[in-house]
Order: C-alpha cells, then structure tokens, then sequence
C-alpha cells in the first residue's frame, strides 16, 4: 500500500463534509460533545461505516492541491487540513525569501505571508503563518488563514503542527470554514517508515452539508519495504449534521495490509454508537476483497460477509 499520507503527497483543496470551528481555542466552536451518539443497527450500519471513513480520508481526489484550479468538493477535511500544511511548508512564496512578504491575487484581493526561524531553508524551530484577504483565484475566495510550527524537519525525520484560523473558502455560493490544530510526523529507519497524524479538534462549516467535527484523532500507518507490507491503525470521534450524530471509529486490531492490496489481510476496524452499538470489519475472512460485517445493535447480534468496495476504501488513509 503505497500511498496514504505521505507529507509529499498534496490533494484537492476542499470536503464536501460540514464542520463547525475549532482553532487554538477550541472551545469556541461545536465539539463532539454537543452530538448525541448515534444508535447503529443492521438499517444503517453499511451507511454509518461509510459516511465514517468518507469523511476522515482522500476520497475521490483526483488532482494535486491547485489554487488557481480550486475543487471545493473534492477531498475529506483530514485531506485539506494536510494539503494546506504541507502545501505552504514546501512554497516558495516562504522559502528563501523576505521573513514577510505579500502578494497580490489574480481577481484580487491578497495573500500573506511571514516566517520566522531560517529564511534560506525550511528548518526546525520554523514558524509560518499563511492570511488571505478576499483573494480571489480560478474563482474561488480565499479568506482567514493559519499557522504552521515546524518541530523538526530534519533528512526522512519530519514533524510539523498547523492551527487554522476561520480559514474560508468560498466557490459560487459553496463556502467551507475551517479552524482547528493537526500535527503531522514521519520518521524513517532502514527500510521502514511511520506517519503519525494527531487531532485534537478539528472543525469544519460548510454550506451545503452543516457542521462538521473531528477529535482525539490518531491515525498512524507503518511501512515496512523490505517486507512489502503496512498497518495501519485508527482512533477518532466524529461528530457531523450529515451524519445527525457523533459515531467513534477505532481499530482494536491493527489492520495489516501486503504490498499491492488496497484491502487489508488481517484486523478489525469498529464504529462504535449509542448504548455500546457497533458496527465491526473483520478482514481476516480469507477473501481480500471482503470483510465479515457485525452488527451490535445494543441488544442482537448479526453478521454477513460484505465487500470492501461496496463500505470504502480504508487504504486512502
């Protein structure tokens, strides 16, 4: 499984998934919390587990991070979040340049930015901070902005945090908001290498689909080259409009994947609802292609064997 969240990798720039805010101060904006967990049944459990994964990966990117070419439906929160991270650690607009600079965008309107740290190179110690004011390009207006601190940026040995700040972004009458922290690290050793995604609280407002929030999210992928083979675990609370609740999702076994399957081989991926209600994937039924679906609905069990493709990709985490 090569590909996931590698901090070169940029996507399209926006979800189609609701949010509510949730910068420095989170508690400003809807948290979790404010949703009531949602009771998962054999009527809903294929939607709920879909909408779950939907919402916190790369679904349906299909393009790398393009301002001029902004496509505000195309990825996850998660996916925007890192696309503007790395994005603008990487841009030359904050690289060997003045510590401050601002440019005009092409319909109008600017964008801002200011570095403190090295100004010749991206180091450890770094600070960044991205604003836009009423930038227009390809259509799209930008506005609100976000900082990124670059714990160590050092050969394979990455680790950078972004906060967001009522970034916005706005195509025809769509607009999302963004605010919230997410920390990004990746570490290599030999032939083995781990990206580590951390969120405390991550939120999104969106016109078309509400509120949106991420929390206590943990999401790390191992890849192990000379055994052509990765895991991948999953811990996070979700709670939306779309969804009308809060689900948490969670791996209580790590799912294992080979080299050039998109499914896993082996593990357990659970959502979890109302009254202990869950929805369980246990891959390890001896078909790549499926998982055994089991539903608890607080009172009855039942299982059936399901396809991968027909519930979501977990491999674009």
């Amino acid at each position: 499984m090569k590909r996931a969240f590698a901090l070169s990798a940029v996507c399209t720039l926006l979800a189609a998934c609701g949010g509510g805010g949730g910068s420095g101060s989170s508690s400003s904006y809807q948290s979790v919390d404010d949703y009531d967990y949602i009771n998962l049944n054999s009527e809903n459990a294929t939607e709920m587990v879909s909408s779950a994964l939907e919402a916190s990966t790369d679904i349906e990117i299909d393009e790398t991070l393009d301002f001029d070419e902004a496509n505000t439906r195309g990825a996850s929160l998660l996916a925007l979040a890192q696309s503007l991270a790395t994005e603008y650690t990487d841009n030359a607009l904050v690289q060997p340049r003045a510590s401050s600079v601002k440019e005009n965008c092409s319909g109008g309107g600017s964008m801002s930015a200011s570095k403190t740290g090295s100004q010749e190179t991206i180091q450890s110690g770094d600070t960044i901070s991205i604003s836009f004011n009423n930038c227009v390009e390809g259509g799209t207006v930008t506005n609100g902005g976000f900082d990124v601190r670059v714990d160590s940026f050092e050969d394979e040995n990455i680790d950078i945090s972004a906060n967001f700040k009522q970034f916005s972004l706005t195509e025809d009458s769509f607009t999302s908001t963004l605010n919230g922290d997410l920390s990004m690290a990746m570490a290599s050793i030999d032939q083995q290498s781990t990206f580590t995604l951390t969120v405390n609280q991550l939120n999104m407002s969106s016109t078309e689909a509400g509120k949106f929030v991420l929390a206590d999210l943990r999401i790390q992928q191992v890849e192990n080259d000379s055994a052509q083979s990765s895991t991948l675990s999953i811990a996070y609370e979700l709670g939306s409009d779309y969804l009308d609740g809060r689900v948490k999702v969670e791996t209580p076994q790590i799912l294992s994947f080979s080299e050039f399957n998109s499914n896993p081989d082996t593990g357990v991926l659970r959502v979890v609802g109302a009254g202990n209600s869950s929805v369980t994937l246990d891959a390890d039924t001896g078909n790549i292609a499926t998982a055994l679906l089991t539903v608890f609905d607080g009172s009855s069990t039942t299982s059936d064997e399901v396809n991968w493709s027909s519930i979501g990709d977990v491999s674009d985490f």
